[in-house]
């Protein structure tokens, strides 16, 4: 972007040199039409170009701390460390599903300190920002549908103590590895290979 201006600012400066043919004769002298609004008078121009600069100044503050603000720097983030680590890579729909659990899972924690805080202000800050990161991932499973797909993958898998948890895991993983919350479905286990 410097670099544009730059040149752009180069190029104008050259254009207006007699040496080198001068300015094209095209002399715009009128500004733009607002209804009710007097551009010709500078004090009219300065205030229509400050609340003009100002509006959008605060649309870009929006935008940038809404949720998919911080949605959009945590994959630019995200796209810096694929590019300039070890193992370069581009950055591909798992990665950005990656970060977005990882979003979600930084509001449920956040979720659960408030809640035994009782700081309600916050906690609902923190459950609307759960709900939109969650639009943006496919829909994941209820308590009882994972519950239920757990079973499943414990009868599958013969699992009969704790021990066999990891292996339970890795097939959830397999299968499920979009729609199921694992640390949901972590507790699920647990419950279910300690009966």
């Amino acid at each position: 972007m410097i670099t544009m201006a730059f040149s752009q600012m180069a190029y104008y400066l050259f254009v207006s040199i007699e040496e080198y043919g001068g300015d094209d004769g095209l002399v715009i002298n009128t500004r733009s039409e607002i209804p009710l609004i007097n551009l010709d008078d500078p004090i009219q121009m300065f205030l229509v170009s400050f609340s003009s600069l100002i509006f959008f100044m605060w649309l870009v503050y929006l935008i940038t701390k809404s949720n998919f603000g911080l949605i959009l720097s945590g994959i630019k983030d995200l796209d810096i460390l694929n590019r300039s680590g070890p193992k370069k890579k581009d950055t591909d729909d798992e990665d950005i599903k990656r970060l977005l659990k990882k979003m979600i899972k930084q509001r449920s924690e956040s979720i659960e300190i408030y809640k035994k805080n009782n700081r309600d202000d916050l906690l609902q800050i923190e459950t609307q920002e759960q709900k939109i990161l969650s639009t943006y991932l496919p829909k994941q499973l209820s308590e009882e549908e994972t519950k239920k797909i757990c079973a499943e993958i414990i009868a599958a898998t013969k699992a009969s103590s704790i021990k066999d948890m990891g292996r339970v895991m890795g097939e959830l993983k397999k299968k499920y590895s979009d729609t199921v919350d694992f640390s949901l479905a972590g507790k699920v286990l647990k419950d279910l290979l300690n009966k």
